[in-house]
């Protein structure tokens, strides 16, 4: 993917924290009424998995890489209307076009898109836990 990378605040499960505050705060002004919503990606594989975000503007987030048998928080906000976006380090609320994990060092090019809900409304399925496993190529898929 062309394009810049931008960090993306609380890229593991102890930073979470960091993130809900500035969700708090003006950084989710232009997105009206995001909350967090917090997704865990649960690698099932042999090798590493890293996950990333495309996001407005011809950006990427990079939100950290998963050994084998553990775990990465991603960082999510939604809104009502359905939009999911990132909190960047800078306290920006930005728009995620498509999240996916993949090997590291060329999570696009293997990657595997994880499935987030757009529609509009609070009761949406949101997934919590997202289980990637290896198949003939990476799967991922929410536990619901």
């Amino acid at each position: 993917m062309v394009g810049r990378t931008a960090s993306v605040a609380a890229r593991v499960v102890g930073g979470l924290g960091l993130m809900v505050g500035l969700a708090a705060g003006s950084a989710t002004a232009a997105i009206v009424g995001a909350e967090p919503a917090p997704v865990t990606v649960e690698n099932r594989t042999a090798e590493p998995i890293a996950c990333e975000a495309s996001i407005a503007h011809w950006f990427s987030a990079a939100f950290g890489t998963a050994g084998p048998g553990a775990s990465l928080a991603l960082p999510l906000l939604r809104a009502p209307d359905g939009t999911v976006a990132v909190v960047s380090d800078r306290g920006e609320a930005m728009a995620v076009e498509r999240v996916w994990c993949g090997r590291p060092g060329a999570a696009w090019q293997t990657r595997a898109t994880l499935d987030l809900p757009r529609s509009e409304g609070a009761a949406v399925d949101w997934p919590e836990l997202i289980i990637c496993r290896m198949a003939d190529r990476l799967i991922c898929a929410p536990v619901r």
